[in-house]
C-alpha cells in the first residue's frame, strides 16, 4: 500500500495555450490520471469496484490553487494521496512541482462520493470491504472552499451566455461529459486578452448532474465586482420539463 503516489509528466504542446503556459484543463486532466493510477494500486479501480461491489467513484468537486503555470516540455512531478478520514465524502489531495528543481507549480484537492451504477443513488464506502491506507502522517495540501455563487449575482441581468452543444469528443466511457471537459468549456469563456494580463490564479468547480450527448448547456458567466478578476459560471441544461443547475464553478485571475 503506497499511502503517496507520483508520477512524471511531460508538458506537451495539447497540454500548453498560446502563451506557452501550462492550462488549467490539462493540470486537471492529469492529477485526475495520476490519481486513477493510485486507486488502482490501492484497490479503489474503476473495474475493481464495478466487478466487486456495482458501485462506482463520482467526482463532486475539485479546487486548483497555482503560483506558476510551466512551459511546454517541462517535466512536472504529480504527488496525490488521499485523506486518512472514512467519510461519506472522499477527499484526495494533490502537489504540481518541477520534476527537476522541485520548484512547487501549484496544489489541489478533490472531493467524491460512492455511487451504485444500478440505483444511482450514494452510498457510503464503509459499507464495502474496501482497503484503507494510513495517511495521517502526511500533510493536507490545500482545503476544499465552499463553493456558492451569491443569490444577488445569480439573479442579475448582468450574464454573459454561451451556448454549448455537448459532443462526441466531450464524453467518456460513463456516457457523459468527461469532468476535465467541463474545465476547457470554462477556460473557452474568457478572450485571449484575458490570459494576455492575467493566469488564473484559483479553479474552483462543483459537479451537480451529469450532461449526456447532444444536450444543449448555458452558460452563464457572473462577474464578482467585489473581487476583481473574479467570476463564476453556471452550466444549466433544461430537459423539457425544468431547468438543472449541472456545474458551477469559481474562476480567480491574478490581478
Amino acid at each position: 500500500m503506497i499511502p503517496k503516489y507520483s508520477e512524471i509528466k511531460v508538458l506537451e504542446a495539447t497540454d500548453t495555450d498560446f502563451r506557452n503556459k501550462w492550462k488549467i484543463s490539462s493540470v486537471i486532466k492529469h492529477m485526475l490520471a495520476v490519481a486513477g493510477e493510485h486507486s488502482n494500486l490501492l484497490g479503489w479501480g474503476w473495474n475493481e469496484l464495478k466487478d466487486r461491489f456495482n458501485v462506482c467513484l463520482v467526482l463532486v468537486q475539485t479546487h486548483v490553487e497555482m503560483t506558476k503555470y510551466p512551459p511546454c516540455y517541462t517535466k512536472v512531478k504529480v504527488s496525490t494521496w488521499p485523506d486518512n478520514a472514512k467519510r461519506a465524502i472522499i477527499t484526495r489531495y494533490f502537489v504540481f512541482e518541477d520534476a527537476e528543481t522541485g520548484e512547487l507549480y501549484g496544489k489541489a484537492t478533490v472531493q467524491c462520493v460512492l455511487m451504485d451504477m444500478t440505483s444511482r443513488t450514494i452510498v457510503w464506502a464503509n459499507k464495502y470491504d474496501l482497503p484503507w491506507v494510513d495517511t495521517s502522517h502526511l500533510d493536507i495540501g490545500c482545503n476544499m472552499p465552499k463553493l456558492k455563487i451569491p443569490c444577488e449575482l445569480v439573479e442579475s441581468s448582468e450574464k454573459q451566455t454561451n451556448i454549448h452543444i455537448a459532443t462526441y469528443n466531450d464524453l467518456d466511457y460513463n456516457g457523459h461529459v468527461n469532468n476535465a471537459k467541463y474545465v476547457e468549456w470554462i477556460e473557452n469563456l474568457f478572450d485571449t486578452t484575458a490570459y494576455e494580463n492575467a493566469d488564473i490564479k484559483t479553479f474552483n468547480i462543483k459537479y451537480h448532474k451529469e450532461i449526456k450527448f447532444a444536450e444543449n448547456v448555458t452558460m452563464e458567466t457572473i462577474s464578482d465586482n467585489e473581487f476583481p478578476g473574479k467570476s463564476y459560471v453556471r452550466g444549466m441544461v433544461n430537459d423539457g420539463t425544468e431547468e438543472h443547475c449541472c456545474f458551477e464553478a469559481a474562476v480567480k485571475f491574478t490581478v
